[in-house]
């Protein structure tokens, strides 16, 4: 478990110096929260939950949005000369996964408490920079476990692996290279409505390819490592089920559909009232 987090950590340092930083303040800051929520009750519980949540969408609006804002106030007449923000790859990502990490906490469903088990289930390197975002309790057994992964899944995974590789060189890839000379030229020129209708259906099947292909190699590499919980939903492998092209949009990403659907479900239990077992 140790190896397996350092090489993670590794891997993601290669993003930069300022990444690697962020990563490790964000994983200490949300531990410390997820054991004081574990040792507090009532509404002090709740308290912590949220000011831990609250400072993780500060952390992301900030790397995601502060060059925006600068950028905005600027042409409406402002003179604000500062270097741009450089975002940390996978933020929202391993943001959102420390979020649900805290509402597990809260909720009391997550499983063990070492430093050495929260870092690996937030850095394992297949869903680090794109997801899914998985859940503490469903992921932390299975490294628990300790067994080597058999042959059937390393080459399951090896197979799942290669055809998100193929989606993103042969499909996504592709369509992005007529996609973005249309887009780039609709600055100074109008495309005329076929095209732009067009570039339009071809954007949202790049990003579609763009989700599946991501998250069918993240599947895969969690495969070959014996990780069976990177597969939560249908919705990895089958994102953005529609049955019209206009309702592609409205549609939750599906990194996020497992994770937010579970505290939906939740929360809404919660809420109902206890019923009798006997039906009349």
């Amino acid at each position: 478990m140790a190896i397996l987090a350092t090489a993670s950590l590794v891997f993601y340092s290669f993003s930069g110096a300022q990444a690697i930083i962020t990563l490790i303040v964000s994983l200490c800051m949300n531990y410390a929260f997820g054991q004081m929520i574990r040792r507090s009750s009532g509404r002090i519980r709740t308290t912590i939950t949220l000011t831990g949540i609250v400072l993780d969408l500060a952390i992301l609006g900030y790397f995601k949005y502060f060059n925006f804002f600068i950028d905005q106030w600027n042409f409406l007449g402002g003179n604000i000369s500062i270097a741009q923000i450089a975002l940390p790859a996978g933020v929202s990502f391993y943001t959102f996964t420390q979020i649900a990490y805290l509402a597990d906490t809260y909720l009391e469903r997550k499983a063990s408490s070492s430093f050495l088990s929260y870092v690996l289930f937030v850095t394992f390197f297949p869903h680090l920079i794109a997801g899914p975002i998985v859940h503490h309790s469903e992921m932390m057994p299975q490294f628990e476990k300790r067994r080597p992964p058999s042959a059937n899944c390393i080459a399951a995974g090896i197979t799942i692996f290669t055809i998100g590789l193929a989606k993103k060189i042969f499909l996504a890839d592709k369509l992005a290279l007529f996609v973005k000379p249309v887009f780039g030229s609709a600055v100074t020129a109008s495309p005329d409505m076929v095209t732009a209708w067009l570039a339009a259906s071809c954007y949202t099947m790049q990003i579609y390819f763009d989700f599946s292909a991501y998250s069918d190699m993240a599947i895969g590499l969690g495969k070959m490592f014996g990780i069976a919980s990177l597969t939560i939903s249908p919705r990895h492998t089958n994102p953005h089920p529609s049955s019209s092209s206009g309702g592609v949009g409205t549609l939750p990403s599906p990194v996020f559909y497992g994770t937010t659907s579970t505290f939906r479900w939740a929360a809404i239990a919660r809420r109902q009232p206890a019923r009798s077992s006997t039906s009349y």
